[in-house]
């Protein structure tokens, strides 16, 4: 706490078990404008377990039938239910289930009197949003004469530049390494605090972070992304390409400079 208030940062410690306590915080967050903010969320593993509470053996091995009839005992539960669901829960999905169903009908409406004026962007959107690709997309892609030798990024960088007349919804970038891994899509801008119509991506030296971002990209739809570093990097990347694996995104990683002599 004290590290980050020295830094003047918007410093808040809640307990991660008080809902009212999570959401007042991340409202307070949200207010404040001038500085960046930090929530230290206090938690206690196997939280409501009368023996187990605190303790590492909650960690690797399951609590036990007994235990778990006196967690939920203690947390005001039937004990003998399983996936007890209580009613003032099923209240608030429900009521949230029809606010959004009537927002959804809203967006159809608005959506089906956007394409009866635009019937041609409307195809667009559909194609980017359900990612509907070129059927001769690999034609699209450069032929190389394997006589001529050329660095496996140079090819990398050229099948990019194709793939993106083809596809104008291809957009990425790398973490401080365009230039090197050939990953620019020439004739187009790049993404700035205020233009945000460009195709390239400045991520800065951050592999972790920029993987992270491809992420939610791809989860949002719309686009197919892609980010670039050297191979060597990868490692920090791991935790978010583990993220798309399980959630099968269709997010590209270019890896170059892959030699042993690199890093």
């Amino acid at each position: 706490r004290k590290r980050f208030q020295g830094y003047n940062w918007n410093v808040m410690e809640i307990d991660a078990h008080d809902y009212g306590q999570i959401e007042k915080a991340i409202r307070k967050a949200r207010r404040e404008k001038n500085r960046p903010t930090i929530i230290i969320s206090h938690s206690h593993i196997a939280h409501g377990s009368p023996n187990k509470h605190d303790t590492a053996e909650s960690h690797g091995a399951p609590l036990g039938e007994d235990e778990v009839k006196a967690s939920k005992r203690n947390l005001g539960l039937p004990e003998n239910e399983d996936f007890y669901v209580p009613e003032k829960v099923r209240e608030l999905f429900d009521k949230r289930l029809k606010k959004m169903k009537r927002k959804a009908a809203k967006w159809e409406r608005e959506f089906k009197k956007y394409s009866a004026a635009y019937p041609g962007k409307a195809e667009e959107w559909k194609k980017q949003f359900e990612d509907i690709l070129p059927e001769n997309l690999k034609e699209c892609a450069p032929r190389f004469d394997l006589e001529k030798p050329v660095a496996t990024r140079s090819a990398s960088g050229k099948v990019i530049q194709e793939i993106a007349k083809a596809v104008p919804w291809l957009v990425g970038g790398s973490a401080d390494l365009a230039p090197s891994t050939k990953t620019i899509i020439e004739d187009s801008e790049s993404v700035g605090p205020n233009s945000f119509g460009g195709r390239n991506l400045h991520f800065g030296v951050r592999e972790h972070a920029m993987c992270a971002v491809l992420n939610g990209m791809a989860l949002h739809g719309g686009l197919r992304v892609y980010g670039a570093t050297f191979f060597v990097f990868a490692d920090y990347c791991r935790p978010s390409i583990r993220l798309a694996a399980i959630m099968k995104l269709p997010v590209i990683y270019v890896f170059t400079h892959d030699s042993f002599y690199v890093g």
